[in-house]
């Protein structure tokens, strides 16, 4: 526990954080330029704060550059826990103390809630705008009933259902989900760093195959596989965006699994 302490410390006290600041707020700049145009103005919507969030604003295209850059900025906070020790040279010290299967584990599970933290930021400081500015969470239906009537989530996106049941609900499960997502891609960076020799080769990782899974499935047909697809949420209508969302936690999972039992079976030999 003691370890895991004081690598989350060092995690969060990283100058990396001036940098994931910097560019939600460059984002947050982006999506509200964008998404309050007068042509966007919605006419006759009931107040309701998502409209002023990320990912839940159809026109601002912050929500987009959030999602390309989601692992890069959950590597930066998180995904270089394990190469900091291993570069740094402070591995035999800590190797004297605790078993190596001991000091991957624990890089894995502060890079996970430190990649989470840096992750979810820009979302949760447009949470904290969207309720400022408009406290409210009023009902808008999902269907579209002319060309002047914009609703906040359409009727055939996979989360409408959600979104109908219960609105906290869903801006709960999305935080979540995106934690979770953004813990998964700081610890991808980890277990890359450890077939590493050179210091910061594993913060790209998780930001090269997200974009490369983005091209390769975002055409018809395929739509909806990526989370830079589905998860911005309004405009996630292809059929295929809840097999995305379904599948895209244990993939990644799966892969930071298969890298953590690569270097446990190289340690053992």
């Amino acid at each position: 526990m003691t370890l895991f302490k004081r690598q989350f410390a060092s995690c969060m006290r990283n100058p990396r954080w001036l940098i994931i600041i910097a560019v939600a707020i460059g984002i947050l700049i982006v999506q509200y330029r964008t998404a309050f145009r007068p042509v966007w103005v919605l006419p006759d919507i009931n107040p309701n704060f998502f409209n002023y969030m990320l990912l839940f604003n159809y026109f601002g295209q912050g929500s987009v550059l959030y999602l390309m850059l989601l692992p890069f900025l959950a590597s930066l906070a998180g995904g270089s826990v394990y190469s900091t020790e291993k570069i740094g040279g402070r591995l035999p010290l800590l190797l004297a103390r605790d078993s190596r299967l001991t000091l991957i584990r624990t890089s894995l599970a502060s890079g996970f809630v430190a990649g989470g933290i840096g992750g979810t930021a820009p979302l949760l400081i447009s949470l904290v705008i969207a309720v400022v500015r408009e406290p409210h969470m009023e009902f808008v239906d999902g269907v579209q009933h002319s060309a002047e009537y914009y609703p906040l989530i359409t009727s055939d996106s996979w989360v409408y259902g959600l979104y109908c049941y219960n609105q906290i609900l869903l801006l709960l499960l999305t935080v979540i989900y995106i934690f979770l997502l953004s813990g998964l891609c700081a610890d991808l960076s980890i277990g890359s760093s450890f077939f590493t020799k050179r210091r910061y080769l594993e913060i790209p990782v998780p930001f090269i195959l997200s974009y490369l899974i983005w091209a390769a499935t975002d055409v018809p047909g395929h739509a909806g596989l990526s989370f830079i697809t589905f998860l911005e949420l309004r405009a996630a209508n292809a059929p295929n965006c809840a097999l995305g969302a379904t599948i895209t936690l244990p993939a990644l999972a799966a892969i930071v699994y298969a890298l953590y039992s690569l270097e446990i079976r190289h340690d053992v030999r």
